[in-house]
Order: C-alpha cells, then sequence, then structure tokens
C-alpha cells in the first residue's frame, strides 16, 4: 500500500461504491489491459496493431437492498472492448490508461485514481452514456494524472463521433479534460470540436453489451 493511500480521508472502493443515490445502478466493475482481442478484431485493427486494447466489464445494479434485508449481487450485463488511439492521441490515452491501471494509487486529495467501481453516472438513451466520476457523484468529480490532479488541455479533433461505440472525453468546456469520459450510442457529429475522441470499440461481444447499456437509459440521461 502506497503512502498516499494511508492518509487521512482517502476513498477505498468499497466507501466508493456506497456513495450516490441511484434507481438502476450500472457499474465499472472491473477494469484492466492488457486484453488480447480475437482474431477478428486483430484483423480489424491490424495497421494500428501497436495501439492497446483494453477492457471495462459492466455490471448492472449491485448492492441494493432487497425487500428481505439482503444485498443484491451485481449482474454482469458484458464486457467492453476498446482500442485505445496512442497513435493519434497519446496524451489523452495516457491518462485514461493510468486510470484504467489504478498506477497512481490515491492523489493528494485521498481520492482513488482508479476506474475499477465507478459508476455509469448517465445514459441517454441511443445517444451516449458517461462516467469517470472517481467519487461517484453523478460527474462532479473529474481528475487527471496531469497538475496534481487538475484537468488538462483538448489534445486535437483529428477523430470523430462517427457511430456507436466511440469513445470520447466528456468536458465542462475547452481544455477541461480529467477523468469523466463518455460513449456514444449513435453517431453524434454535434460532439464533434467540442470532445476528443481517442477510442472505439472493436469486436460484437463489445456491441451487445452496448446495447444492453443502452436499454438503462433514459431519454435524457
Amino acid at each position: 500500500m502506497s503512502r498516499a493511500s494511508t492518509k487521512r480521508g482517502a476513498i477505498t472502493h468499497e466507501q466508493r461504491e456506497d456513495r450516490g443515490d441511484y434507481d438502476e445502478m450500472l457499474l465499472l466493475d472491473n477494469v484492466g489491459l492488457p486484453y488480447v482481442p480475437p482474431q477478428s478484431a486483430i484483423a480489424a485493427i491490424a495497421p494500428r496493431e501497436e495501439n492497446p486494447v483494453i477492457f471495462m466489464d459492466i455490471s448492472a445494479n449491485g448492492g441494493r437492498l432487497n425487500k428481505d434485508g439482503s444485498i443484491s449481487q451485481p449482474q454482469l450485463l458484458g464486457r467492453l472492448h476498446f482500442e485505445l488511439r496512442c497513435d493519434l492521441i497519446p496524451v489523452v490515452c495516457a491518462n485514461f490508461l493510468s486510470l484504467i491501471k489504478g498506477d497512481k494509487g490515491h492523489g493528494r486529495d485521498g481520492i482513488l485514481y482508479h476506474y475499477k467501481g465507478v459508476r455509469i453516472h448517465r445514459i441517454v438513451r441511443s445517444r451516449l452514456f458517461q462516467s469517470g466520476d472517481l467519487l461517484n457523484t453523478k460527474g462532479e468529480c473529474s481528475r487527471s494524472i496531469y497538475n496534481n490532479g487538475g484537468l488538462f488541455r483538448d489534445e486535437n479533433f483529428l477523430l470523430r463521433h462517427t457511430g456507436a461505440g466511440c469513445l470520447s472525453m466528456c468536458n465542462r468546456g475547452p481544455d477541461t479534460n480529467g477523468s469523466l469520459f463518455q460513449v456514444t450510442l449513435s453517431e453524434c457529429p454535434d460532439l464533434d470540436e467540442r470532445y476528443v475522441v481517442f477510442g472505439c470499440l472493436v469486436d460484437k461481444e463489445s456491441f451487445i453489451c452496448l446495447n444492453r447499456i443502452n436499454n438503462y437509459g433514459t431519454p435524457h440521461g
């Protein structure tokens, strides 16, 4: 355990999961690297084979109090596999990879810099879902590995939100990137030039899971 993780006020995975009030909770149950994609996915990304592919296991409704007093167990919806475009957007991808691995531990503010256990706090049906709030406060806590946890600039807008499965940053305006991210559920050209796209889904299994996530959405998220 790092020194930072023992300081007063440090947030653990367990404490994080108790925060917030959700009727239907979706969770990044597990995240990781590396992921070895099937041959079909390798063929799809062969020109960029040096780019990492990460996974996110998505679960639903774990930790809810049942009528009999028991605690519900999470139900696995599936796994998302993303290729990260380190070849085009290295700064954003390095931040995301670090949060996937959790290799920074706790920041000076006591917050755990790791996506494991983070909730999907917003799902707009047939449009996008958002996650990455490290305190599970419905999109209010965004941290990065840069600037002592501060926000960082928009790297570039080379990639577009061309359809379902595009992975992009979620911000509060220009140059305010941190841990918040979003995944499109359809083409979203209005997000272009506002949010940095830095990855995409790579296989059929991921799109099946994405469709299940969409079913939990509402018209306005």
